[in-house]
């Protein structure tokens, strides 16, 4: 069931209680906010294991994956919309660069807060005109998993410049977004690319493609890395680090960044190279998702989760 979070401004009423007092053959360009469709990505292969598991174990009642949409108004204030399974339409300031962010909820599923990054579109940059949608508008914005790590980027850079939101908004408008998005698909998981770094690069006038950087990484070799008592301590109740929760011999694994590339778990005999950057990873297999958190090149934990209902 779709909720909302807090109500449009004031602003916002006004302005719809003013069209109606406008001539009908007034140009909607005279108007201040405009209806986009929003467009929601197809739900990512790598939960969908999880997604039958909370809906009973069965993929005939899989659960649908849920969203949390969020955007800024035109005073700058931040608006939702959470529980959303399907595309909706929101009202956006006309013309003003405006990051689109909707994060999946994977609470419901029994998996960490931000176990996948989130989906987004810059608007208006990204909006399509007519897409053809049954009740669509006349402008569309699809969101997709880079668009959200670019709509993520910049709204850090709204909310943290120091002459306020319309500044922040003004600074982010002006970044070369084409040239960002070009460089972050050089990146094997764009979503880690380091934020901090960006933003204050952005903020203070000076970007260079070296600030689209990502973290440390570390080659692991699975099951091997999973060995050890630094993992086994730090597995959660209901973890395991071996045992009846270590995947069968070709059971696949899917990574955390939904365009990236799945793996194999090896038999007990083999071996597979998995690239792993510092902090806390996730791997999303068929029964169980594995967590890796990794610091200073070395693996301090290293586990497997069942997902929910399951023995």
């Amino acid at each position: 069931m779709k909720r909302i979070c807090p109500a449009r401004s004031v602003a916002v009423i006004a302005s719809a209680f003013l069209a109606l007092l406008l001539p009908v053959s007034c140009s909607p360009d005279f108007l201040q906010y405009e209806k986009v469709r929003i467009e929601l990505p197809e739900t990512p292969q790598s939960i969908q294991a999880a997604l039958a598991a909370a809906g009973g174990g069965t993929q005939a009642n899989c659960k649908k994956l849920s969203w949390t949409l969020s955007w800024y108004d035109g005073n700058g204030e931040r608006r939702c919309e959470a529980g959303l399974t399907e595309g909706t339409e929101i009202e956006l300031e006309r013309g003003a660069f405006t990051p689109v962010i909707a994060e999946p909820e994977t609470e419901d599923l029994a998996l960490p807060h931000g176990a996948l990054p989130p989906a987004g579109a810059l608007y208006p940059a990204g909006c399509a005109v007519g897409s053809g949608l049954p009740g669509a508008g006349a402008v569309a914005l699809a969101l997709t998993w880079p668009g959200g790590v670019a709509a993520s980027m910049a709204e850090s850079i709204c909310i943290h410049a120091r002459g306020g939101f319309e500044d922040g908004r003004n600074i982010a408008s002006h970044v070369n977004w084409r040239r960002f998005a070009e460089e972050a698909a050089k990146k094997d998981e764009p979503h880690r690319i380091d934020e901090k770094r960006f933003v204050e690069a952005a903020l203070s006038g000076a970007i260079t493609k070296w600030d689209v950087s990502m973290p440390e990484s570390v080659d692991l070799g699975f099951p091997a890395a999973l060995s050890g008592s630094a993992s086994a301590e730090a597995a959660p109740s209901g973890s395991s680090c071996l045992g009846k929760f270590l995947p069968a011999a070709g059971e696949t694994f899917w990574p955390e960044w939904p365009e990236g590339r799945a793996f194999l778990w090896p038999g007990s005999a083999g071996t597979i190279t998995v690239t792993v950057r510092e902090g806390v990873s996730l791997f999303f297999g068929e029964r169980t998702w594995l967590t890796v958190s990794v610091a200073h090149g070395r693996v301090l934990a290293a586990f497997f989760t069942p997902y929910s209902l399951q023995d």
